[in-house]
């Protein structure tokens, strides 16, 4: 899956979905589509997802601490671990 709207529709289809993978290719601006992401999946009140794996063909530590920081900034979540292995960014939260 790589369109945002594809991403709600599986959301809203599996409600007690827990993890998500999703490929995103490389010019998807990645800071934009987590962050809609994980407002949408905030205010659809989605108590079950708790997971999401973000693959990214160029996926580097550099990724992973702006997405950090747009988590924090924004105040999207609040008790969350990010890490990368290979090219998948893990997103776990409470």
């Amino acid at each position: 899956m790589d369109d945002i709207e594809e991403v709600y529709f599986i959301i809203r289809l599996c409600p007690r979905m827990t993890y998500l993978k999703i490929n995103l290719i490389d010019n998807v601006d990645y800071e934009m589509f987590l962050k809609n992401l994980l407002m949408k999946i905030n205010n659809d009140c989605s108590q079950y997802l708790r997971s999401l794996c973000l693959y990214i063909p160029t996926a580097n530590n550099d990724m992973i601490n702006k997405l950090q920081d747009m988590i924090n900034r924004e105040k999207l979540l609040h008790y969350f671990t990010i890490k990368l292995e290979f090219d998948n960014i893990y997103l776990q939260w409470k």
